[in-house]
């Protein structure tokens, strides 16, 4: 059974449709600490290095070793050593490791099942091998077993890649159904059935692993010599120059086709995190398919949406229902509201104790709406015999304003048929450092159907399932052109993409792929995607793009003169031909003359045309400087043992104050302050807090307050504190 004893419980915060946080800490070798990252200085080998300051540092233990993707080793130091290391001749840089975690999201019982078309009927993978780094796998699936070959785990040190088993507390299913939509090959098929499949577990029990632990995972893909590897996992710090991006840009330089989730933090401007945020791998954002959703409104007013919470009655009201305001729900049990619908707001007492007095009063059914802005996901925690459904806080207040009125409100239910949207909770771009655009691509994330342990099926929903569904077109077009390079096949996936009309170039990327079309595309592109950076009043950017013709035919290229703007000026290539196999090199030049009205973020597409046919090319730049977040990757661990709270925050300017308190997570009532502190340094800022007071077990939420200058940022994380989760 995979499971080690060495783990601290950290936070797994609840919430409908069931949404899992697990944190990770470190899971290779005895030490407690988290590791840092030691990068070598490129003029020494990696072994020297180690050998040496081993010799002089005793207390250095050093967990994994790499030299195919990054230059160093990673290492438990203490943390009173890390200066004097740092001017060490072998040393060049420490990183300290962040966590990693798997985001399991169980999707609502109506799914779409992967099938056969989603990729193509020639190509299926055969011959290709694909590396999952991930969880681990179920090799004994009667969907896997036939594709499984092997591969290695990082977090027990062995070669068996095993999910986590046993106890529901700590075992895992995240790394089986990423490996189904790639190549599952039974009763459900994946995208490259007949792709081999390999799989480096390199995430622990409860789905938990540290940086250094997937740069060893993906040093190890890299020399089995995998042509693709996927990873659905990531932290939610933006920047390219973290390790993990470094990891996976030398992977991709080794011909390795590498592929990332984008992340589950949207729909917020720059929530992207590494290694997602690496220049040279594929990022993945989520997107849905065609689906059915239900509203409801006032009468002749807008429709309102609502989303049904998991555990619930069905809503399948097809007439006008009253509905009243219920408060906060605490005193619900009081009232007699036979067949009526209930308003309650978020806050004071928990969503499961709101449904429960609902039910007592005989109400037809609950709507809970939110008490700060964003959709609200609840979990009820219970089997409701009523219907129960959320919505946003600007929707419930609406309803509230009618009702104030006096008169008898009633709302009328409604089904639509949703095109294929971005999903909410995709991540979003740019890159903070470069302006990046990223995600590159998006594709099928929500309500996917896939393996999991035990010889089972379960709908799930992330980037964690956009990513393998594109490792595995990655795979089928390596099987139609076994010489076409890791930049030539993101190419390929890229200029064959459909943007989806309302979406911007850094929230998805050259648009949703396109299986059929990619394996078939003849015009590549390097770089696919073009950013301009921030440019000043009166400047000039030129970018080079090369265009290859992969064709055995002549081809005819041209450019569409973008709609003129004022301000804004394009030279762009005149029309050309390119024979079989010929490249061209060409400029693309962006100015900008005596603007008025500056926008931090200006983007768009490109169009190019092949004999015809439009390729569209994302770009992206920056007329002022943009409003970055002053914090990213907020993550909380308890430890029982010792009773201490450990906070990580990533400050990419530093702060002049952060302040950290307690809240409970269902009512949002204060509980403590239990941290303040100023004039913190820029980068990753850690810090363990004793709690000294008893806090009843039970889920809370730690609101951290940021200030740097004239910027305030407030972000919230779950956290459990006690001895089991009830």
């Amino acid at each position: 059974m995979k499971y080690r004893s060495n783990y601290r419980f950290l936070v797994i915060g609840l919430l409908a449709t069931i949404l899992v946080f697990p944190i990770a800490v470190p899971a290779v070798g005895s030490a407690s600490d988290n590791p840092v990252i030691i990068e070598v200085n490129e003029e020494l080998p990696v072994e020297e290095a180690i050998q040496s300051l081993t010799r002089k540092y005793p207390s250095i233990i050093p967990r994994c070793q790499y030299s195919a993707v990054f230059r160093g080793f990673s290492a438990v130091v203490p943390p009173a050593l890390i200066r004097e290391l740092e001017q060490e001749e072998e040393v060049w840089s420490i990183h300290k490791t962040k966590s990693l975690q798997t985001t399991i999201q169980k999707a609502p019982a109506t799914s779409t099942r992967l099938k056969p078309s989603f990729g193509t009927q020639k190509f299926t993978g055969k011959g290709v091998k694909v590396g999952v780094i991930d969880t681990g796998v179920d090799y004994t699936h009667p969907d896997l077993k036939k594709n499984y070959k092997g591969g290695y785990d990082v977090v027990d040190e062995d070669d068996d890649p095993m999910e986590t088993m046993g106890s529901p507390k700590w075992a895992t299913i995240h790394g089986t159904h990423v490996s189904g939509i790639i190549a599952g090959n039974g009763r459900m098929k994946g995208v490259a059935p007949n792709a081999d499949l390999y799989v480096y577990r390199a995430l622990g029990p409860g789905g938990r692993g540290t940086t250094d632990q997937v740069i060893a995972a993906v040093e190890r893909a890299v020399k089995d010599g995998m042509d693709i590897i996927n990873l659905s996992l990531g932290d939610t710090v933006n920047g390219p120059d973290l390790p993990t991006s470094v990891a996976l840009d030398e992977a991709v330089k080794k011909g390795v086709t590498a592929v990332v989730a984008n992340g589950n933090d949207g729909p917020g401007v720059w929530t992207i995190g590494s290694p997602g945020t690496s220049g040279r791998a594929i990022s993945v954002g989520a997107s849905s398919e065609a689906a059915r959703t239900q509203t409801i409104s006032l009468g002749a007013g807008k429709d309102m949406k609502i989303s049904p919470v998991a555990g619930a009655a069905p809503w399948e009201f097809s007439h006008s229902m009253r509905i009243v305001n219920g408060g906060n729900g605490a005193n619900l049990s009081k009232e007699k509201l036979d067949g009526k619908l209930v308003l309650v707001q978020r806050g004071e007492i928990t969503f499961k104790e709101k449904v429960k007095r609902a039910i007592r009063s005989r109400a037809a059914g609950v709507l809970i709406f939110n008490n700060e802005k964003g959709e609200l996901s609840a979990s009820i925690g219970m089997t409701s015999e009523i219907p129960v459904a959320t919505m946003t806080k600007k929707d419930g207040e609406r309803i509230l304003q009618v009702l104030k009125s006096g008169k008898p409100v009633a709302v009328q239910m409604k089904e639509h048929v949703e095109e294929r949207k971005l999903a909410s909770f995709s991540s979003r771009g740019p890159v903070i450092d470069n302006l990046g655009i990223k995600p590159d691509v998006i594709a099928p994330g929500v309500q996917i159907d896939s393996t999991v342990p035990g010889g089972k099926y379960l709908a799930l929903q992330g980037t964690s399932m956009a990513a393998p569904f594109v490792a595995g077109v990655c795979a089928l077009m390596k099987e139609a052109h076994p010489d076409w390079t890791p930049q030539e096949i993101k190419s390929a996936l890229m200029t064959t993409a459909s943007p989806l009309k309302q979406y911007h170039t850094f929230e998805q990327g050259a648009g949703r792929v396109n299986p059929q079309k990619a394996v078939r595309e003849e015009t590549l592109l390097s770089p696919s995607s073009l950013t301009f950076g921030l440019m000043e009043n009166g400047s000039s950017v030129k970018k080079t793009i090369i265009i290859h013709n992969k064709s055995k035919r002549k081809k005819r290229y041209a450019f569409s003169i973008p709609p003129k703007e004022r301000f804004i000026s394009w030279r762009l290539p005149r029309m050309f031909s390119l024979g079989p196999g010929e490249k061209k090199v060409t400029d693309i030049t962006l100015e900008l003359n005596d603007w008025m009205d500056k926008v931090a973020l200006k983007d768009g597409y490109l169009k190019m045309y092949e004999d015809g046919e439009e390729i569209q090319i994302p770009y992206l730049f920056a007329m002022k400087e943009p409003n970055y977040p002053i914090g990213r990757g907020l993550e909380a661990e308890y430890a029982k043992d010792t009773k201490v709270i450990e906070v990580n925050i990533y400050l990419p300017f530093g702060a002049d104050e952060v302040e950290y308190s307690l809240y409970e997570y269902d009512s949002l009532l204060f509980v403590d302050q239990i941290g303040v502190y100023k004039g913190v340094k820029k980068g990753l800022f850690k810090r363990k807090i004793k709690i000294d007071k008893d806090y009843l077990s039970n889920f809370y939420e730690i609101v951290t307050k940021l200030k740097k200058d004239d910027k305030e940022l407030v972000m919230k994380v779950p956290i459990y504190i006690g001895d089991e989760v009830q």
